[in-house]
């Protein structure tokens, strides 16, 4: 005999459940000889070894949440596998207490206005933290971001993060995330100039590049010139015209380029066919002003993830490209290691459409 219960989403103490098994058919209990006693029990239910999460907002808009571990693997950094709807209240109970680490939680708001929201917070000792705020939408740079892309090749979106969850497997710690000001970001006159060293390669393959600019561009940083010694000298496309990216640096060294129309390009196949494919980037990386510029990004081609495709196929060791940059430094000529002789590039057919991008469908 198998007794079901469901997932009980409420967040409560530690309570009781009797119950008493019997036959309830008069019919039956014919079968059953009168001396027979019907077995009852009670049963202590004790809160989960995780943390459950409620989310509720004051709109009638569609918003959503989603959790990022800290230090996963970039090409798929979303935790959590709750699946989002417009219902309000959403739930998590992803993180469990066997699964320490730093998390966090970010809010995909959809293009919708600002909005009031609250995190109802209950802990496998039985106690309950709220914690409320309200999330900006015309003031998006003042959040951390995130990219996440839990719904397949070629959905990606902004989520922007609300908290930090410390989980040291015994308990969780949880902590706001207020909204930035300008002290939070870091100078742009600093950033602005050349930059240069290793970049767009993969671990295994080096190209140094002349042509990293980064400008700036009402008060923010613009990157411009990542990946194109790889573009040009490895994937053999031309790069036809392009656009430099935003690129948030905030003061604590934490670099975000949200994902952003790069690059059109031009490839001739085998058979003479001439195909224009739009690219676009996203990334993450770290700033020191004594040590330069680390930065780990993706190239989508509408669809198709080339250091994630190079990742696959055993082409790379890790499954994002890299730039490890320098300023002030400008090199003469690229230089190109050779492609492994096994190298096959997929035939990729691709039309010229600039999408709109932060779009949910």
């Amino acid at each position: 005999m198998w007794i079901v219960t469901y997932q009980d989403t409420e967040i409560e103490a530690v309570n009781n459940i009797a119950f008493k098994i019997e036959v309830q058919s008069l019919a039956e209990k014919y079968l059953l000889h009168p001396d027979n006693v019907f077995p009852s029990a009670e049963v202590a239910v004790h809160p989960p070894r995780c943390l459950d999460i409620h989310f509720t907002w004051d709109s009638d808009d569609d918003i959503d949440f989603v959790i990022f571990k800290d230090g996963e693997t970039y090409r798929n950094p979303a935790f959590s596998d709750m699946g989002a709807t417009s219902a309000s209240t959403e739930v998590d109970n992803s993180i469990t207490l066997s699964k320490v680490g730093t998390y966090y939680v970010g809010i995909l708001h959809w293009d919708a206005p600002s909005f009031g929201y609250t995190f109802t917070l209950g802990k496998p000792d039985a106690t309950t933290e709220t914690i409320t705020g309200t999330f900006t939408s015309d003031d998006l740079k003042a959040y951390y971001v995130d990219n996440f892309d839990g719904w397949g090749a070629g959905s990606v979106y902004p989520s922007y993060r609300v908290l930090k969850i410390v989980n040291d497997g015994t308990n969780f710690t949880v902590t706001k995330y207020n909204p930035l000001t300008s002290a939070d970001y870091t100078a742009v006159a600093g950033l602005v100039g050349t930059w240069s060293g290793d970049d767009g390669a993969l671990p295994n393959w080096s190209y140094t590049t002349t042509t990293v600019e980064i400008t700036d561009v009402d008060g923010y940083s613009n990157i411009y010139g990542l990946n194109e010694g790889w573009m040009n000298d490895f994937w053999g496309e031309t790069i036809l015209e392009g656009n430099p990216v935003e690129m948030i640096v905030y003061s604590n060294g934490d670099v975000v380029i949200p994902y952003t129309y790069y690059w059109t390009t031009e490839f001739i196949n085998a058979e003479s066919d001439t195909i224009i494919s739009d690219y676009y980037i996203y990334g993450v990386g770290t700033y020191d002003a004594g040590t330069g510029l680390h930065l780990e990004y993706e190239l989508d081609q509408e669809g198709f993830f080339c250091a994630s495709w190079a990742y696959d196929n055993n082409y790379s060791g890790s499954p994002y490209f890299y730039a490890d940059l320098t300023k002030g430094k400008q090199f003469i000529q690229m230089e190109a290691k050779t492609k492994p002789v096994d190298f096959i590039k997929p035939e990729i057919k691709t039309k010229h459409i600039k999408k709109e991008i932060i779009k949910k469908y």
